[in-house]
């Protein structure tokens, strides 16, 4: 759970809201969230997180389904086994949307694009033709991600529960520590910074992307991937360093028996 909350606070501090809503509109003036680096990694912390919440595969530890004794399977039959798994797959369903609203832009079709709020009028045709695109394209997306989840159940094998534990207070928190300080700078330098990259009332580009877009993207790498290699460098260390000193010691060499 700690993971998990941790992933959402970068998408909070840059909305300034809890509200989804306003989740939203920022996304139509700033693109996904996902495509920053600090909204990319903590997408992968908030999908492994909710992974391992709704547990499925590969943490599927309370229930081990391709064993003979697996918990509850052997307590419940009939409508009563079957209310666990509509619970685990509405979790699904609920992660997926949640993930879809904070990192995907919700309904929106086009990453860096208003469409189609933009075609809001003040007709009740605009606005049914609005949410014909919205709620199919929340919808696809959703589903997308329930499809990853899947492939994921259907590649991985299960893990062991110690290593899960150490995977998390070992390597997602610490990253996410550090990806809310990447998203501060994220923050900083593109949604409250446009100012110092406009020019006479235009604002800079490098192409098709904003050219703050590109100096905050720059920066917050040079924050996440050495601080990725530092965990990993010392977690690793820390790794070696157990089995060394736990390892057992090294058996003598068979004696060959003699020949008759």
């Amino acid at each position: 759970e700690i993971p998990q909350v941790l992933s959402t606070v970068p998408i909070v501090l840059w909305s300034g809201s809890l509200s989804l809503v306003t989740i939203f509109n920022k996304q139509l003036d700033y693109g996904w969230f996902l495509f920053s680096p600090p909204g990319a990694l903590a997408f992968v912390i908030l999908l492994i997180a909710s992974l391992a919440e709704v547990n499925r595969t590969p943490f599927d530890l309370p229930e081990a389904e391709s064993e003979i004794i697996a918990g509850f399977h052997t307590e419940f039959s009939s409508m009563r086994f079957g209310l666990f798994f509509l619970a685990e797959y509405l979790s699904v369903f609920g992660v997926s949307c949640l993930a879809t609203a904070l990192f995907l832009g919700g309904g929106t079709p086009i990453p860096l694009s208003d469409f189609p709020i933009n075609l809001l009028g003040t007709t009740t045709t605009s606005y049914v033709l609005v949410n014909a695109i919205l709620v199919p394209t929340f919808f696809l997306k959703v589903g997308l991600m329930v499809f990853v989840m899947f492939w994921v159940r259907a590649t991985l094998p299960r893990m062991r529960v110690d290593r899960l534990m150490n995977f998390a207070w070992k390597y997602m928190v610490p990253m996410s520590l550090v990806n809310i300080l990447a998203a501060a700078v994220w923050y900083e330098c593109y949604i409250r910074s446009s100012r110092p990259f406009v020019l006479f009332g235009t604002p800079l580009r490098l192409g098709p992307l904003p050219l703050n877009w590109l100096i905050s993207t720059l920066i917050t790498l040079l924050i996440l991937f050495p601080s990725f290699l530092g965990v990993q460098a010392i977690n690793r260390r820390e790794f070696g360093e157990e089995v060394g000193t736990t390892a057992p010691a090294r058996c003598a060499a068979p004696v060959p028996v003699a020949a008759r």
